[in-house]
C-alpha cells in the first residue's frame, strides 16, 4: 500500500489552493481522461479557482480563538467535549 502511495497524484483542489495551477489543470485533465486545453477541463477549473477564493474569504481575519469560542460554536465544542470525555472515560471505544 505504502508503494501505491507514491503514485497517486495530489488533488487538483489542493494544487490550486497552494497555487500551483499548472498542475492542477494537468492533473485535472489526467482525472477527467481529457485534455490540457479541453473547454470542460478549463471550465472545471475556473470553478474550483472561484470556490477557493470565496473560502478565503469567508475565512479573511478568523483564527482558532473563533473555532472554539466564536458565535454557536462554544456550545458544539463543549458538547463534542464532553462526549468524548464520557466515551473514554466509559471505555466505550474499546474493541473486544
Amino acid at each position: 500500500m505504502v508503494l501505491g502511495l507514491l503514485t497517486v497524484k495530489e488533488s487538483p483542489r489542493w494544487l490550486a489552493s497552494v497555487d500551483r495551477l499548472e498542475e492542477a489543470i494537468r492533473t485535472l485533465a489526467y482525472l477527467r481522461n481529457d485534455s490540457v486545453t479541453s473547454q470542460s477541463v478549463v471550465e472545471e477549473m475556473y470553478e474550483i479557482q472561484a470556490a477557493i477564493e470565496e473560502e478565503r474569504e469567508a475565512r479573511e481575519g478568523l483564527g482558532w480563538k473563533e473555532a472554539f469560542f466564536g458565535k454557536g460554536n462554544f456550545v458544539r465544542f463543549v458538547i463534542a467535549f464532553v462526549i468524548f470525555f464520557l466515551q473514554q472515560w466509559a471505555g466505550k471505544n474499546s474493541v473486544k
